[in-house]
């Protein structure tokens, strides 16, 4: 049992950090601009 959720549980860990990782990239990307453009 131990063998066939540990797998799992690592494709969904890692799923969930490329998820979020997606999701800084694409805030990030959307936010610079708005904020080179206040600041300077």
């Amino acid at each position: 049992d131990a063998s066939y959720s540990s797998p799992r549980e690592f494709v969904w860990c890692l799923g969930v950090v490329i998820f979020l990782l997606m999701i800084v990239t694409a805030f990030i990307g959307y936010v610079l601009p708005w904020g080179q453009m206040s600041f300077w």
